[in-house]
């Protein structure tokens, strides 16, 4: 089955690095089946500031990730809709997402894509 969870790091957009320290894992309202990965968000907004208070600010959200099982390591339109919904919550205060997305290999490798999604290139539809 597909799996995911959040990324909790640094981004620094003058040196376009990203260091992520915390890889977590699926929050328990997630779903998941061969084929699609909707990540829950049960906990995740008190991960957050409890990290934060441990790394004094340094370490906090910054993305996602997930596998591809079957498929490259492309974000789908789910993906990209998830990403703008995420992005365009009132209580979200950050202006980029990093999705990371994970496709496994035989002979226990891994193909990695990685994704910088931001804020301003999704408009809400009413």
């Amino acid at each position: 089955v597909e799996t995911g969870g959040f990324l909790f790091g640094e981004r620094n957009d003058y040196l376009k690095t990203a260091w992520i320290d915390i890889a977590t894992p699926p929050p328990s309202d997630s779903y998941a089946t061969e084929t699609k990965f909707i990540c829950g968000t049960k906990g995740v907004k008190e991960l957050n500031e409890s990290i934060k208070l441990k790394y004094f600010n340094t370490v906090r959200a910054i993305g996602s990730w997930h596998t591809h099982p079957r498929s490259l390591p492309f974000p789908s339109n789910t993906d990209i809709t998830g990403i703008g919904e995420i992005l365009l919550q009132e209580d979200c205060n950050r202006e980029k997402h990093i999705l990371v997305i994970v496709q496994p290999l035989t002979d226990n490798k891994l193909q990695i894509g990685a994704y910088l999604f931001v804020k301003n290139n999704f408009h809400i539809i009413e």
